[in-house]
């Protein structure tokens, strides 16, 4: 399966920037992966091996370090920065920050979308609720806000 191949090209590349005396190893075996038939093996593989044959603190860090945030909000992020960019090289300093504000609900509902206290449906609520509200975005459209720059939130 191409997804757990995948997945085990990442884990070796983050073998490999945990253990030095594997590294070598573990390059052979990369290397062999960007034979593989599927793209995504192909690309991790290349990724890994770029930032493995670097061998600097800073390209290991790339491999083991967690992203500052989630793909989802990283996505929503680079959208608003692309609004009003920054001066200078893209950091993840310099995108705005993104909340993810979608509050949990419990409701009484039942299978066919009535709630069994009301009676009434809670599709439209739902709907409401579960759509995230981007007010920076929104800001960043009108022209007066726009100059003021990115929001800051304390």
């Amino acid at each position: 399966n191409a997804h757990v191949r995948a997945a085990a090209v990442s884990a070796l590349g983050k073998f490999g920037a945990k253990v030095e005396s594997l590294t070598p190893s573990i390059i052979t075996l990369l290397t062999r992966s960007q034979l593989d038939e599927d793209d995504e093996v192909r690309d991790r593989a290349t990724f890994c091996l770029t930032l493995l044959r670097r061998g600097t603190d800073r390209s290991r860090a790339v491999l083991l370090d967690p992203l500052p945030m989630k793909p989802h909000l990283l996505l929503r992020s680079l959208e608003i920065y692309k609004l009003r960019p920054a001066p200078g090289p893209v950091s993840f300093d310099a995108l705005p920050i993104v909340e993810d504000n979608v509050p949990v609900i419990t409701t009484n509902e039942s299978a066919d979308g009535v709630d069994e206290i009301t009676g009434s449906s809670n599709r439209e609520a739902e709907s409401e609720i579960a759509a995230p509200q981007n007010y920076a975005e929104e800001l960043l459209k009108i022209p007066d806000f726009a100059e003021l720059g990115a929001l800051f939130r304390s």
